[in-house]
């Protein structure tokens, strides 16, 4: 079938039909319609994908006729068309369908649009059942039917299938009862010990995320004892469905006292601990203000109770007094933080003397307890290496009784007294500011870096004055206590006004502070209002020039530096165009285009100009990113400029230069783009697509959408009519000289070959031959040289009597040229007397020549 696509490229059509998925009206759907039979595979599946709109129920009917006479992969886009439109009158088709394909990949597409429109049907319920209790149907299918079933089963089916249903089933089943509302979740999350024994470690905290939110009488007990042992790796799934819960929950307090005693298991889920504690208080801070004292209550009993607990028998440093207890005590910390019981039992017997453990397979065993140890720690363990020697009996005493005060559950007790002092500072609990501070002491006594840092940021956050004083201190010698450095930096985000910010602006210039530090400086610069932190910009400005800039830190720089830089910059940003450094130049350019686009006071013909002059540049992304910013300047030229960009000879770059391009473009580039639609390049397209998506969504839709349906309609002229922008061209002025010389060199100036050639001696041949021998002298030689410029793409651009100027686009074909003729004038000459025989100059030069009035300069 013939459609109006058809006279489009493939890409062009493509790119038309997805855009058109933005538009939601009756000649969209019409249009998209027509396309689905287009004879070109992927313009069709385009259009098929573009009608899945919910309420397109005009698509419906040909979408049955694709799933009954399409290719297999237009009944499978067919099929997923229909499950966003959500007809519930094809339900029943698709029931009927399902009986017809032998093919398991279309029966689970099938299944899974059923279960997307969802239905009241007798049929559609026995149907999807069906599939779940059948053991002989493949799992696949099964899963996909669960999620229909989960919305009309009953509670006791529901339980049911949890007990004979296959894993995946079931994690399906949890995951739907996961967003159910809260009455209907109650009930499926009451917990079955069995139910409990047969999921995976990830179904299993999932479960009992739902328990613990849902359900009123939660078992607390139950959950703390089924993450023990082998079920601690639930505890990242538990937690991650604790976070993406959306709904009601029925006792916030009891997922706070979980959520306290809950195991400590790696820095990943207790960073998520503390991403639901914040969520918690803040719930419970809308819903019940005064509850807050009591989580104030519980927090100041725990934390108080920990710190007794934690120091009974701890290894501390304050004991040591010489280098080899030291030794024995790092060594003993190392293993009660990373070792499990058996390896604990191991090291213990080795250095009581016991001759039957084997040293090299004990080092072993401890290097792999600690390999998600920091790098710094597994250095200790290599510094305490001497402590395996025989020899040195008094260090191996030493640590033998360094090891019997051993205690693995107290690296668990630190990590929950971390979490107490995370929530002190979150909760605003004044009264254990004394508390925090002597954990402070004790941690950094004790070299506990991550305490260390939780105390200062919560002293930051109840705003201490005293603590906050010493800041001051921190900031001028950083490098003694790095976690303290790191605490004050993220807890200065908490201070209002803001605190400290020319010391956080300096400390970004340090090169002996670690990046991620400096990162957390920039993060805690961000979160405050910009106008508040203009003094900072100079050191960012200054930041960009530490030696070994570290990638990460420049981009983040360049973020703050463009989002927050203002007029005061604009003379130093124009010195940095003529920086060697091009991160330095790109990063200038950038910025300076934001400025002037914010600022529309700043002088605007000085910063055209210097971009002008970059349009001059070898690099090519010099020269792009200067003509984003004066396409972004609204410059009267700089469109043209662009257009050179979609022409065969610089094609290629046009891809790279839309990526460069704002989000939303403006009016003027978006109606140019809209002209290129209808070129065939691939890499063009795939980077228009994202482009006129943001478009679609501007207050350029309306404009969009017409322009679409007239190039379907192969009404390109049309496609001009977007309004105009507001760009008039200025009077030339002095600051205008580098774009007018620019505009020049476009228009008139290119990269040639000039090829000249003359006849050897013509003036002396002149005075000794007749004219008629003069003539035919010089009709052979311009029958020799034309032809041949014409074969090798040559262009005469005049002639001169005996000689001939040409020039050619690529020095290769006039090389070959100038061969060419030197052949064939030897030819020539083989059979002429001395009057009549031809000898040549040929000269060649490759450069930028001007062309004017049929003439070369240059």
């Amino acid at each position: 079938m013939s459609t109006a696509v058809e006279k489009l490229p493939r890409e062009s059509a493509v790119t038309v039909l997805s855009l058109l998925k933005s538009f939601y009206d009756q000649d969209v759907f019409l249009q998209l319609t027509k396309e689905f039979y287009n004879s070109d595979p992927a313009v069709s599946l385009t259009a098929i994908r573009s009608s899945a709109v919910i309420g397109n129920e005009f698509a419906v009917p040909h979408l049955y006729t694709l799933i009954e006479k399409g290719s297999q992969e237009q009944k499978v886009e067919a099929i997923r068309t229909l499950a966003v439109i959500r007809a519930p009158s094809s339900v029943g088709t698709l029931i009927k369908y399902i009986h017809l394909f032998p093919d398991n990949a279309l029966k689970l597409e099938i299944v899974t649009a059923l279960t997307a429109i969802g239905s009241h049907d007798e049929k559609y319920r026995e149907l999807l059942t069906g599939f779940v209790n059948d053991g002989a149907v493949e799992e696949t299918l099964r899963v996909a039917a669960a999620r229909g079933v989960s919305e009309f089963a009953s509670e006791a089916q529901l339980r049911e299938l949890m007990k004979t249903a296959p894993l995946a089933v079931k994690k399906t089943l949890i995951e739907c009862a996961l967003v159910y509302p809260p009455e209907q979740a109650a009930g499926f999350f009451q917990i079955v010990p069995d139910v409990a024994k047969t999921l995976d470690n990830e179904a299993l905290g999932r479960f009992y995320a739902g328990h613990l939110l849902f359900v009123r009488l939660s078992d607390q007990k139950a959950i703390l004892k089924a993450f023990s042992g082998k079920g601690r790796g639930a505890i990242a799934s538990f937690l991650q469905a604790l976070l993406d819960c959306s709904g009601e929950i029925a006792q916030p307090l009891k997922v706070f006292k979980t959520l306290l005693i809950l195991p400590y298991l790696n820095r990943e889920t207790e960073q998520l601990t503390g991403q639901n504690l914040e969520k918690i208080v803040e719930i419970m801070r809308e819903r019940s203000p005064f509850v807050l004292n009591e989580l104030a209550t519980i927090t100041i009993a725990h934390l108080e109770a920990l710190s007794g607990k934690i120091k009974k028998n701890f290894l501390s440093l304050g004991t040591i007094q010489q280098k080899e207890g030291l030794l024995s005590l790092l060594f003993a910390r190392l293993i009660e933080n990373y070792a499990t019981p058996a390896l604990l039992e191991d090291v213990q017997r080795y250095f009581k003397g016991n001759k039957y453990v084997d040293e090299q397979g004990l080092i072993s065993d401890i290097r792999k307890a600690l390999r998600n140890a920091a790098e710094e720690e597994k250095n200790q363990f290599k510094a305490c290496m001497g402590l395996f020697n025989p020899q040195r009996k008094a260090d191996q005493l030493k640590t033998q009784t360094m090891l019997s005060n051993v205690d693995l559950g107290r690296p668990f007790l630190l990590r929950r007294l971390n979490r107490f002092i995370r929530l002190a500072g979150l909760l605003g609990i004044k009264t254990m500011i004394k508390n925090i501070q002597r954990v402070l002491e004790f941690s950094r006594n004790e070299r506990i870096a991550y305490l260390e840092e939780t105390t200062v940021v919560s002293l930051c956050q109840l705003y201490d004055k005293p603590s906050l004083d010493k800041a001051a201190v921190v900031f001028s010698r950083p490098r003694e206590s790095l976690p303290t450095l790191k605490g004050y930096v993220r807890g200065l985000r908490f201070c209002h006004p803001p605190l400290y910010l020319k010391e956080l602006g300096e400390l970004v210039l340090k090169p002996e502070i670690p990046v991620s530090i400096k990162l957390c400086a920039l993060e805690t610069l961000r979160s405050f209002d910009p106008k508040l932190t203009r003094p900072t910009i100079p050191y960012l400005i200054k930041a960009l020039f530490l030696p070994k800039r570290d990638p990460q830190l420049a981009k983040k720089l360049e973020e703050m530096l463009m989002a927050r830089a203002e007029a005061n910059v604009f003379q130093v940003m124009l010195g940095f165009f003529n920086s060697k450094d091009k991160f330095i130049r790109l990063l200038a350019i950038r910025v300076l285009r934001e400025v002037a686009v914010k600022d529309t006071t700043l002088p605007r013909e000085v910063l055209v100009n210097r971009y002008y002059l970059l349009m001059e540049e070898e690099d090519a992304d010099i020269r792009q990113e200067a003509l984003v910013a004066l396409l972004c300047l609204k410059d009267d030229y700089a469109i043209q400029v662009f257009g050179d960009y979609f022409k065969s000879d610089k094609l290629e770059e046009a891809p790279r230069l839309l990526g460069r391009l704002p989000s939303v473009p403006l009016r003027d580039v978006v109606q140019f783009l809209l002209k290129q639609i209808t070129l065939g390049n691939a890499a063009v397209h795939a980077a228009l697509r994202p482009l006129f998506e943001e478009v679609a969504k501007s207050d350029f839709a309306e404009e969009l959408r017409n322009v679409l349906l007239d190039l379907l309609n192969n009404q390109l002229g049309k496609v001009i009519a977007f309004s105009k922008d507001s760009r008039e061209p200025t009077a030339a002025g002095l600051m205008e000289q580098a774009k007018l010389e620019f505009k020049f060199k476009r228009e008139n100036a290119q990269i040639l070959t000039v090829f000249f050639c003359d006849i050897v001696s013509y003036t002396e041949k002149s005075s000794i031959v007749d004219t008629s021998t003069l003539m035919t002298l010089i009709r052979s030689f311009e029958g020799i040289v034309f032809p041949l410029m014409k074969e090798f793409r040559g262009q005469i651009v005049k002639t001169l009597g005996d000689g001939v100027l040409a020039v050619f686009k690529h020095p290769l074909n006039a090389v070959l040229a100038a061969i060419s003729v030197q052949k064939k004038i030897q030819a020539y000459n083989q059979f002429k007397v001395d009057t009549e025989k031809i000898f040549l100059r040929i000269g060649l030069n490759t450069g930028l020549v001007i062309r004017k009035q049929n003439d070369v300069f240059g």
